[in-house]
């Protein structure tokens, strides 16, 4: 047998001895061909100063490396097929094989029984009596069978403000002055957006212009910076109107290209809960040039995040993947993490940068209100994964000068008449994941290894700790949210699903600088652990105030703090230089021409430039090779000077380095002394 199967619900009764379902699609996940190994290389291609950083691998490159061998294909592909199922699809990495039958005959394969209950909020479900068995020649090469229990359901990590409502006296409190339109250089809202978020409407909130502008992303839009040529997998499990899409870029004045991959037959039509589009709305608000393909699978297939994940993963087509979508690690289970987890080290392998939101119900991320009272003190999966860039909330009250809080709006009284439940940011401690090393070595002033650290949750060994979220945050109070349109009208949206496109554009447009157009930028968490580890106000707002105990479980011990801590991670984006930092290569050198002739003993004046990312804010060194014998160059100034004294042809390149320690590509001249 693999793995166990799921406790029974409490509260739950049973319906029949069989399964409500006709047909169940089964996810058999490998483990992959020499696990640490693969550890091992994500850790190196995403950490600054590996000799392999950044040298990414193909999906065929990961499937030879990692993933199962034919011969191991093979006899998993005879073992379901011999005990009556169907074998539907094998992903491109080697490591998952789809197969489906009947309730009766999934539950004969794995020698299981399958049941249908009904749990204590009314929804049928179904689930397996015993963990699933293989043959036990296979049974080793087995991660986790998905697919036979429909217990839990992941869910959106964002909340809608129900339109028409009034806010509590607080929120009406801001200047006027911030309602003006602030030119970033990147997108403008037209009217009916502005007006949505005005305190005497039911806002207020905030449009993309503002908060483009309270993380800094104008110097990236005036260099021309906007995402063009990178693409951006959004995860999403709920359906869109596209006309909302289309009424959103009229209003913003855009033209992102927006397309649809249904997974497992997809979600079906209508509306949705407002998710889908407001993750949609929010990346086309901070990276308008991107593209988007919006991978769309249904909320009630079993086991249906991973198959979305892996079709993300497998085909490789985006540089960034967003998602907001979640279940709190008690009700997940090791064994679906597992698969999660592996997904994400292959993704940090193949370059892909994956951003999730960690949750909206704080320190208590079970709980859903009215729907499950589960307060036990846990954290989001995978927002948990150490592959993962963990988004946590903020409280975005003022914009010049910054003012964030941790999102509590149970601390804050921001639901006064609003019918939206109390909510805050997600942060603690993982019961599944060790502390990883961009964590565990960060420097000691930033703090991630605090009184609140713990190896307990996730049985670390003495001297080591378990994993800590969220890694970064972002304005994520629904009662401050952005301005969306859905099902047909203007609204404001918040939750750490807004919270996460804002980081995820942010990654974007890195990707889409020239200093990492053929250098994608991929798992990024090292690379912010030590930017922060080196100046933590250069590129985060550190917020220092509020904590993410909405429900008094807690006792407040994930409270914001100087440095890092597990209610806002290392802080809000200052998106500019943690773009110039993520792509040092930014810096370009400009020739007068490719080719020159020049008279021996002639003297010459040439000048060359240098062209940096406007936020970059290091020293500029040029350098020369192959000059001809009299001709020198100035380091400091790049002036060329001297005269030739030698005839003859000369091949000579000029490149720059900046004081972070990057390097410009080189450009060639020929020069021709005569």
């Amino acid at each position: 047998r693999v793995g166990s199967a799921p406790a029974w619900p409490r509260g739950a009764t049973l319906v029949a001895d069989g399964a409500a379902v006709r047909q169940l699609q089964v996810m058999v996940a490998l483990r992959p061909r020499a696990a640490a190994a693969m550890v091992a290389l994500a850790t190196a291609v995403s950490t600054p100063g590996s000799p392999v950083y950044r040298r990414h691998l193909s999906v065929t490159q990961f499937a030879r490396r990692f993933g199962a061998t034919r011969g191991t294909l093979a006899a998993l592909l005879r073992s379901l097929r011999h005990h009556g199922l169907r074998v539907r699809h094998v992903s491109a990495n080697a490591l998952t094989v789809y197969a489906s039958g009947s309730a009766a005959q999934v539950a004969r394969a794995f020698s299981t029984r399958i049941v249908t209950l009904r749990l204590r909020d009314g929804r049928d479900a179904f689930m397996n009596t015993a963990a699933p068995a293989l043959d036990a020649a296979m049974a080793p090469h087995v991660e986790a069978v998905l697919g036979l229990d429909s217990l839990t359901q992941t869910r959106p990590e964002g909340l809608r403000v129900a339109h028409g409502v009034a806010h509590g006296v607080a929120r009406g409190q801001r200047a006027a002055s911030v309602r003006a339109h602030i030119l970033t250089g990147g997108p403008q809202p037209c009217a009916a957006a502005s007006a949505i978020v005005r305190p005497r409407n039911w806002g207020p909130g905030w449009t993309a212009d503002q908060v483009a502008a309270a993380y800094d992303f104008g110097p990236l839009y005036r260099a021309g910076d906007k995402g063009q040529g990178v693409t951006i997998a959004l995860y999403e499990q709920e359906p869109n109107l596209r006309g909302d899409v289309a009424a959103f870029q009229q209003c913003y004045g855009t033209h992102a290209s927006v397309s649809y991959v249904p997974v497992d037959g997809g979600s079906g039509h209508g509306a949705g809960s407002g998710e889908a589009v407001g993750d949609i709305d929010q990346l086309i608000s901070f990276a308008p040039k991107a593209s988007i393909i919006v991978y769309d699978g249904p909320s009630t297939t079993p086991g249906n995040s991973d198959p979305i994940l892996d079709t993300i993963v497998s085909q490789d087509r985006a540089q960034v993947i967003s998602s907001s979508w979640g279940q709190c690690e008690p009700e997940e289970g090791i064994g679906a993490a597992r698969v999660d987890n592996n997904l994400l080290a292959e993704a940090a392998i193949q370059g892909q940068t994956f951003v999730v939101a960690a949750g909206d119900a704080g320190a208590e991320d079970c709980y859903v209100a009215g729907v499950d009272h589960n307060k036990v003190v846990s954290v989001d999966s995978p927002a948990s994964s150490p592959w993962a860039t963990s988004v946590g909330g903020t409280l975005l009250s003022a914009i010049s000068p910054l003012t964030e809080t941790v999102w509590n709006n149970v601390l804050s009284g921001n639901t006064g008449g609003s019918g939206t439940p109390a909510g805050g940011g997600g942060g603690g401690i993982s019961t599944f994941w060790q502390m990883p090393a961009y964590q565990s070595a960060a420097p000691a002033t930033l703090g991630v290894i605090s009184a609140a650290s713990s190896p307990t949750p996730c049985g670390a060994p003495a001297g080591s700790y378990c994993r800590e979220v969220p890694d970064v945050s972002a304005s994520a109070d629904p009662m401050e949210g952005y301005a969306t349109f859905f099902n047909g009208q203007w609204q404001t949206w918040g939750g750490t699903s807004a919270a996460v496109p804002v980081w995820a554009a942010i990654f974007a447009l890195a990707d889409a600088t020239q200093g990492c157009v053929n250098d994608k930028v991929g798992f990024v968490n090292p690379a912010l652990y030590a930017l922060a580890g080196q100046s933590q106000a250069s590129y985060f707002n550190d917020v220092t105030s509020g904590n993410n105990d909405v429900l008094g479980v807690s006792g407040g011990r994930f409270a914001a703090t100087a440095g890092y801590d597990m209610a806002s991670g290392l802080g809000t984006p200052k998106a500019a230089a943690i773009v110039a930092a993520l792509c040092p290569q930014t810096l370009q050198i400009h020739m007068v021409s490719v080719r020159r002739r020049m008279r021996a003993g002639r003297p010459l004046a040439i000048a060359l430039r240098a062209a940096v990312l406007p936020a970059w804010a290091g020293t500029v060194a040029y350098h020369a090779s192959g000059l001809p014998a009299g001709v020198v160059l100035n380091p400091a100034t790049g002036q060329l000077s001297g005269a030739p004294s030698r005839l003859g042809t000369y091949r000579v390149s000029f490149w720059l380095s900046g004081s972070d320690q990057s390097v410009s590509a080189r450009v060639h001249s020929l020069w021709t002394v005569w």
